[in-house]
């Protein structure tokens, strides 16, 4: 796989060299997944659509156009589907670890209940459960980023592949992303510089640069994971056709 740097200097190259037409898709496709955020069933299929164009500028496809945003309707169930399940698992992620937390909390109750009737000491008590508290939150973050980046590829196999089914392009997300889920976390913390200098332009400079650049990008990680996994025979070309 091509470094992260090079991924990164590729995606700026080839979205400024389309910038009205990278900077027009971007901004129609996230102005209408903001307004359509309150319509479960359009915002996931538009973001299909828009790693669909987000590859096609990557990728330098001639056939690239702004209308590619709309191209996730073409298959609206099954993208519609996937990602919901995509959104699915998270929660059933974060449900997991909150779980884990209130039974803890309340071991830790109960503890703490008999301490004080026998006498003992309640702050000592009180205070490793707020350590071990701590704890639980931080192990409920990292299994959330750890679910999310297993599936973090599944919309641009969706936009890309017209025959596969929901749950297999869910599946082959995990496979392709399998040994770089620490690497996709860095490249995505490679951007913190960025977007903390388009918050000083009030946002500005995000939606000007930031926000087509980093898309772009991310389409370009996606290629090339891609591309790895097929050489090194975790997955078949086939899979996403």
């Amino acid at each position: 796989m091509l470094p992260r740097a090079q991924i990164k200097r590729l995606a700026k190259e080839r979205f400024t060299a389309r910038y009205g037409r990278t900077l027009g898709g971007v901004l129609a496709a996230g102005a209408l997944i903001y307004f359509a955020s309150p319509f479960i069933v359009l915002s996931p299929v538009l973001m299909v659509g828009l790693s669909l164009f987000a590859l096609a500028t990557y990728t330098g496809r001639e056939d690239c156009q702004v209308g590619m945003i709309f191209d996730g309707f073409e298959h609206f169930g099954r993208n519609l589907g996937s990602m919901l399940l995509q959104g699915l698992f998270i929660v059933c992620a974060y449900l997991s670890g909150l779980l884990v937390a209130m039974l803890v909390g309340i071991i830790f109750g109960i503890a703490m209940g008999i301490s004080a009737a026998t006498g003992g000491g309640t702050m000592a008590t009180s205070a490793i459960f707020s350590v071990v508290l701590g704890l639980i939150a931080l192990a409920i973050l990292v299994l959330i980023a750890v679910v999310y980046y297993i599936l973090s590829m599944t919309r641009f196999i969706l936009a890309e592949s017209h025959q596969i089914k929901a749950f297999d392009a869910l599946k082959l997300s995990a496979r392709i992303t399998k040994g770089h889920r620490a690497d996709i976390f860095v490249f995505d913390l490679s951007f913190l510089g960025w977007m903390l200098l388009g918050v000083l332009t009030l946002g500005i400079l995000n939606i000007l640069y930031v926000i087509p650049y980093m898309t772009t990008a991310q389409a370009g990680l996606y290629t090339e994971l891609k591309r790895e996994a097929i050489a090194m025979y975790k997955v078949k070309e086939e899979e996403f056709n």
